[in-house]
């Protein structure tokens, strides 16, 4: 099978991936860079910087007059507010990181830009789920759609449409995922081990609905 989702790889991953030798790559998603609107910013600056300057002059001279410099407020105030957004969208810009979720034969990698990649192998994988949730408050209808990733040990892995390529992405991951474990519970219950599947646990004697809750890869329960 060719490598899927052929393109950049940022060396941190690539250099894990064949550190834990997880083979070759199937898919990847990753987030786009934050870009400044600078046709927006840059009117939102001017507008600022004049209407600060205009209302510091007023209020210098309403102080000078008549000791009242905060008749001056409202032109100030108009000018504090565009320089506080633009300075917003200028902070989001630079410290909102880009993450990247790649799958591999072996397992999972997601980096986020400036930290050390995550890895996972598939047995370090408790589930994987996936959401589609309707949209209603747009003139035109649509489709929010969520892959949650849930690791035994850490927080989940959530990879949503703000992901370039999550469609395919998520099919491919998904029937990976499915056809390792399906091989992997398949031996454990062969050597007499208790498989667990949501609220639904397997084991060579049949299925039961026992309540109870995973503890790493044991678990614990009633019947």
């Amino acid at each position: 099978m060719p490598d899927q989702g052929a393109g950049f790889v940022p060396p941190a991953m690539r250099n894990v991936a064949r550190d834990c030798e997880l083979g070759r790559r199937r898919g990847l998603v990753h987030t786009e860079p934050i870009r400044l609107v600078w046709a927006v910013v840059v009117p939102m600056v001017l507008f600022g910087v004049i209407m600060l300057a205009y209302g510091t002059s007023l209020a210098v001279e309403d102080q000078r007059t008549s000791g009242a410099w905060y008749n001056a407020s409202g032109i100030l105030a108009l000018g504090v507010v565009p320089l506080v957004l633009a300075g917003r969208l200028v902070a989001r810009a630079w410290t909102q990181p880009q993450i990247w979720v790649a799958h591999y034969e072996r397992g999972l990698v997601r980096w986020v830009a400036g930290r050390a990649p995550e890895v996972y192998e598939w047995d370090e994988i408790a589930g994987i789920t996936r959401q589609e949730t309707k949209v209603t408050n747009r003139p035109t209808g649509a489709t929010w759609r969520t892959l949650t990733v849930i690791p035994e040990e850490g927080a989940p892995i959530v990879v949503s449409d703000s992901y370039k390529g999550l469609a395919r992405f998520a099919d491919d991951l998904d029937a990976a995922f499915s056809r390792v474990r399906l091989s992997q519970d398949a031996a454990r219950l062969e050597v007499g081990e208790r498989i667990d599947f949501l609220l639904v646990h397997l084991d060579p004697r049949g299925s039961d609905t026992s309540t109870g809750a995973w503890t790493g890869r044991r678990w614990s329960g009633s019947r």
